[in-house]
């Protein structure tokens, strides 16, 4: 995020927010100047719009890993500068951390990616918005949007259970191979879990937002 976006947040009123994946209090280990002239470091993900930043904290900052921080300009935040990454660019322990900083944004705010299965309209004549989520394909998509004319959805919990029986993935970007930290709670998919395993084959994490519903 460069000073001019961070600069237009604050003027819209519109406050990004961000959960802490890992926090270096003495700086990066690549980085060779001497201890006393690195700032501390956290890695983080945007729950808007979930992308990666890099950030530089105050030498004071009070923060965590899980931590929800402001990183607009003009807001009160330990953040002194904001730099966004690629997923390469993560620590290991943020990498490990990812996904369920992730898991836990969509669970917090679940009328939002709910209001995108109730919402979501064709792009073209052949690719409608569902199909971009990993693991719906036309049955799936057309039982969606039956059960959609019905009534809409008002939880992960209905979706799955309305839409005959079939796993319907929960509307979060693909994910990274589990890190050691704990244990997945979606569980094995083939032991019957509702979430499908999104992890890209060999690849690196695709992220992507998503819109709030009006």
């Amino acid at each position: 995020m460069t000073d001019s976006e961070r600069s237009d947040d604050a003027a819209d009123g519109d406050v990004t927010t961000a959960v802490v994946l890992d926090y270096l209090a003495h700086g990066r280990a690549d980085d060779d100047r001497p201890q006393y002239q690195k700032e501390p470091l956290a890695y983080a993900v945007g729950d808007e719009e979930f992308r990666l930043y890099e950030l530089e904290l105050a030498a004071d900052a009070d923060v965590n890993i899980g931590s929800r921080i402001p990183i607009s300009e003009g807001t009160e935040t330990p953040v002194t500068n904001v730099r966004t990454v690629d997923y390469d660019d993560l620590s290991s322990g943020a990498r490990s951390e990812l996904e369920y900083a992730v898991e836990e944004i969509v669970e917090s705010d679940q009328d939002r990616f709910v209001g995108f299965y109730n919402e979501a309209q064709p792009i073209t004549t052949r690719l409608h918005a569902l199909n971009l989520l990993p693991g719906i394909g036309k049955k799936l998509r057309n039982n969606i949007l039956d059960e959609r004319k019905r009534e809409p959805f008002e939880s992960f919990e209905e979706i799955e259970s309305r839409v005959r029986g079939d796993r319907v993935p929960r509307q979060r970007p693909p994910q990274p191979p589990p890190g050691p930290r704990r244990a997945h709670s979606g569980g094995d998919p083939r032991g019957g879990s509702q979430i499908p395993d999104l992890r890209p084959p060999r690849g690196r994490l695709t992220l992507f937002s998503l819109p709030r519903p009006e």
